[in-house]
């Protein structure tokens, strides 16, 4: 069990960034080493084509944040978003389970304002033998149901 003895910010957008950068979904692992390991999105706002996964470190218990850096690069081009969340799964071992939402090139959200539908959609899965270091894939997952 982890006790939590202090909170903090893992990453503020600068002031200099106007707009600023808004951050949503943060998901957090400690390594064998005691690192954490942060999980988190970012972007100009919920919908923004530039929507997508970061990650920072922390090495003396979340006190302060190395600054994020992209998680992965989508191979996929075009009107897409990206994004994922992060699971220890072994020593040293992450993986990442998120999606993939192919945007309309007529409309800029993600979600059918009158059906409340979104766009489509494919299950993405990433893995990292490092510590979230470098990351492989995404590989796309095939779910039991359409």
């Amino acid at each position: 069990m982890i006790e939590v003895i202090e909170s903090g910010l893992v990453y503020r957008s600068p002031e200099s960034q106007s707009p600023p950068l808004h951050t949503w979904h943060p998901t957090v692992v400690m390594l064998e080493s005691g690192e954490l390991v942060a999980a988190f999105d970012i972007a100009d706002h919920a919908e923004s084509l530039d929507y997508a996964t970061h990650i920072a470190r922390s090495s003396d218990e979340g006190r302060t944040w190395s600054p994020p850096v992209r998680m992965f690069k989508d191979s996929v081009q075009g009107r897409v978003t990206s994004f994922a969340r992060i699971a220890r799964v072994g020593a040293g071992e992450l993986i990442a389970t998120g999606a993939r939402a192919y945007r309309r090139p007529d409309d800029a959200s993600l979600v059918n304002r009158d059906t409340l539908g979104f766009v489509p959609v494919e299950l993405i899965v990433l893995r990292s033998a490092d510590g979230g270091h470098t990351w492989s894939g995404p590989a796309t997952i095939e779910p039991p149901l359409e």
